[in-house]
């Protein structure tokens, strides 16, 4: 038999992308996710040569692994907790939007 016909996003390869660039606030979004991986990679990078060079003669990698291993942990749990709490208050619509919120007030009190 025949194969089956394709989808449109198929027949161009580009579609999908063309399709999410269409949209400022997605391009927006992008931008703001690259910014923030840059800005976390970078962190993750030189953390520990300046802590080095602050502590000379300390072993700072461990101290340093266990806050971020402990923190990232807590974190992790903490955030499920409230995004689980703002989602069991939310009108049955908006319960996808209020789990958002939790990564969003994070990554602004992060901002310096």
């Amino acid at each position: 038999g025949a194969p089956p016909p394709r989808s449109d996003a198929s027949k161009d390869a580009s579609g999908g992308f063309a399709e999410v660039f269409s949209t400022p606030a997605a391009v927006a979004l992008l931008a703001a996710t690259a910014t923030r991986f840059a800005a976390g990679f970078t962190i993750g990078v030189w953390a520990l040569p300046c802590l080095r060079a602050g502590f000379p003669g300390e072993d700072v990698g461990a101290g340093y692994a266990a806050v971020v291993g402990v923190a990232g942990f807590a974190s992790a749990l903490l955030g499920g907790v409230a995004a689980d709490g703002l989602a069991a208050k939310a009108p049955a619509g908006k319960k996808a939007a209020a789990r958002c919120l939790v990564p969003v007030a994070g990554s602004l009190a992060a901002a310096p």
